[in-house]
């Protein structure tokens, strides 16, 4: 089960740090929970750091949680979403199916980079 560890504002942005075992509907709600927390402080900007994420993301798994992810692009959000490298897969599927469909959202393994491209863009 996806855990949420920690929650922190940050200058630009708002962190989320994520552990536990990938299960997608667990995924699906801690996303959910995370809205709130943007909605509710109107964060536009968000880091999820999924490093701490225990087991191995299948490439089906990640294309349907980037799907779920895009359902929510009219909150306009940006999102950075750092994982580890076994679990982006070639094709980038879950930043390339979120993109598709509206979603602002970059993922990779490099925090500086993901760091660099979330602070850089005025959104």
């Amino acid at each position: 089960m996806i855990v949420i560890d920690r929650i922190q504002f940050e200058d630009q942005y708002l962190l989320v740090e994520l552990s536990g075992d990938y299960v997608l509907d667990k995924a699906k709600h801690s996303f959910i929970d995370i809205l709130e927390v943007c909605v509710k402080h109107q964060v536009k900007k968000l880091f999820i750091d999924a490093t701490k994420i225990q087991n191995k993301i299948t490439v089906l798994q990640s294309e349907e949680y980037g799907f779920f992810m895009s359902k929510f692009k009219n909150f306009n959000l940006q999102l950075a979403f750092l994982s580890r490298e076994e679990n982006i897969h070639a094709g980038k599927p879950l930043e390339k199916t979120a993109i598709a469909r509206g979603f602002n959202i970059k993922v990779g393994s490099d925090r500086n980079e993901l760091l660099a491209w979330l602070t850089a863009q005025t959104y």
